[in-house]
């Protein structure tokens, strides 16, 4: 696994090889020694699944816990689109805005 860290810090992109054949394909989507080995500490507490019709914009996520809330984002079909904000206060790359897509 690839673990490039965006412009924002604490905000990464993970990029796995995919491993295809006629059958399918495999591709090992969260590694935690791989992300550990590259500075990211990510603790899972929950996880949740979700689909969306075509065109549909999801809104914004963000926690008020102190600690925050980490997230992985990925796409298992068609496209997306993700748009990152630092909205936090003090941050100094408050406002910062990272796209991918």
């Amino acid at each position: 696994m690839k673990v490039r860290e965006l412009l924002i810090p604490g905000v990464f992109v993970l990029e796995s090889p995919v491993f295809a054949d006629d059958r399918g394909f495999f591709r090992e989507w969260f590694k935690d020694a791989d992300q550990r080995d590259a500075g990211v500490n990510f603790d899972v507490r929950q996880a949740n699944l979700s689909r969306s019709a075509k065109n549909v914009i999801r809104g914004l996520h963000y926690s008020v816990a102190a600690a925050g809330q980490s997230k992985v984002v990925t796409c298992v079909e068609g496209s997306i689109q993700e748009c990152m904000v630092d909205i936090r206060l003090g941050s100094p790359t408050f406002g910062r805005v990272e796209q991918l897509t």
